[in-house]
């Protein structure tokens, strides 16, 4: 008991509407580690026994740095900008330059970013997503944080629909979350890219 206080995790999640975020928080709360979900509409989550969410824009250094502070670490899953196709993905950039600057502001060093990044190692994708891909990078490589890309498959919204697969019986779903949490728990992925298995 003591070893698992001792080790529990204090995380904040943007995201955590997602069906990979709700699965995070899930096996975060399994693990015996504090998750705080952070999103602007605080009754987007399921009614679920979720730990209250709290005002979050990771749009705006400010608001991220109010979030965030007294967190050990933040994770951020960004959703498929290709959800909707005519939709610029630039956006993107605009939240990794908040989420940056927001830590900063309150001393909270460790970041991961959870999302589509194949774009970094593969050249046929979406010029666009590949821009923004890199741009990212760029922008994480430049800042003094301990940051982890963490590329994932996209995942589609299999939990908005009546009837599909719950997600206590999602396995992919809770592996991948497992497998985030896990990197999450152990330090030394700092500056790198990971690929997830599925």
């Amino acid at each position: 008991m003591t070893y698992a206080a001792a080790r529990a995790l204090k995380v904040a999640v943007y995201g955590a509407q997602s069906p990979l975020g709700q699965a995070l928080i899930n096996e975060l709360l399994n693990r015996q580690h504090e998750a705080v979900p952070l999103q602007a509409n605080l009754r987007a989550l399921p009614p679920r026994p979720y730990p209250p969410s709290t005002s979050g824009n990771v749009f705006s250094a400010y608001k991220v740095s109010q979030g965030v502070a007294g967190m050990r670490a933040v994770v951020a899953v960004l959703e498929p900008p290709r959800v909707v196709e005519a939709e610029d993905p630039s956006y993107l950039i605009d939240a990794v330059a908040a989420l940056i600057s927001g830590l900063r502001k309150v001393k909270v060093s460790q970041l991961m970013l959870v999302g589509d990044f194949a774009a970094l190692e593969n050249d046929e994708v979406d010029p666009r997503w590949r821009r923004v891909c890199q741009k990212i990078h760029e922008r994480l490589d430049s800042s003094p944080l301990h940051w982890t890309l963490v590329n994932c498959p996209i995942l589609d919204e299999r939990g908005c629909d009546e009837g599909s697969t719950s997600l206590e019986e999602d396995y992919e779903l809770l592996h991948l979350a497992a497998e985030v949490a896990d990197v999450l728990e152990k330090p030394g992925h700092s500056g790198q890219q990971l690929n997830l298995d599925t």
